[in-house]
Parts: C-alpha cells; structure tokens; sequence
C-alpha cells in the first residue's frame, strides 16, 4: 500500500512502523491511521492515542478506525491469522477526550461480527 501511495503522491512522505515505537519531532495537520490501531495489543491503545495526539498540530484533525467490540480477539482473514483489540466505542470516545480530542464525527457499523468504529477527531 505504500508503494501504491508513493506512486499516486510522490510528494509526500509516508512511514511505515509500529506507532508504539514511531519517534519523530514532527507535527502533523492530519493523521490518517485506517484499519490499523485495532492492531495493537490491548493495553496499548491508550499510550497510542496519546502519541498520536503529541503529533498533531493544534486543531489538527485524525481519521481512524478502531474496533466495535471490548477486548481481544484473534482469528483468520484471507488465511492469515490475525490478533486485534479494541477498547469498545464507548471507552475509546471516553479515552480520546480524556486526551484532548474533540469528537467531530464517529460512527459503529455493526454490519462486521464484532462491529467497526469509526472516528473524526481534533486536536
């Protein structure tokens, strides 16, 4: 995906790490993290939102998606096994304004088993 992104944009810059570990002085006007934080481990989601709320510049806007349901989960896509987790909508929104985040928009699709949240956000 970051080859095709580099293709279409080849302005601008793209990163690929584990947001746990990602160091950088910048500040961002916008972080787009889509089908990605449910990745981490449970008890990171909050240390990741915090980072990512370092990130942005004031009123700074994030996009994401995280998942509807509480815990972890483990399971196979595509024949690949995968682990997620989520903080569930209602702690997610709870820990975002926690933060700072302002909450512009999210919605919960539960068309998926465990549902899917997603979120505009601003610093």
């Amino acid at each position: 995906m970051v080859r095709l992104a580099k293709a279409n944009v080849p302005a601008a810059k793209f990163y690929k790490s584990d947001i746990c570990s990602f160091e950088t002085n910048e500040k961002y006007e916008g972080i787009v993290a889509w089908d990605s934080l449910f990745h981490l481990e449970y008890d990171k989601n909050k240390f990741a939102f915090e980072k990512l709320f370092e990130m942005l510049k004031d009123n700074g806007y994030m996009v994401f998606s995280h998942g509807g349901g509480q815990g972890e989960i483990t399971g196979t896509m595509n024949g690949e096994n995968f682990s997620y987790s989520s903080l569930g909508p209602e702690l997610t929104l709870e820990t975002l304004q926690e933060i700072g985040f302002k909450i512009v928009k999210y919605e919960v699709d539960y068309s998926e088993s465990h549902g899917y949240m997603k979120a505009i956000v601003r610093k």
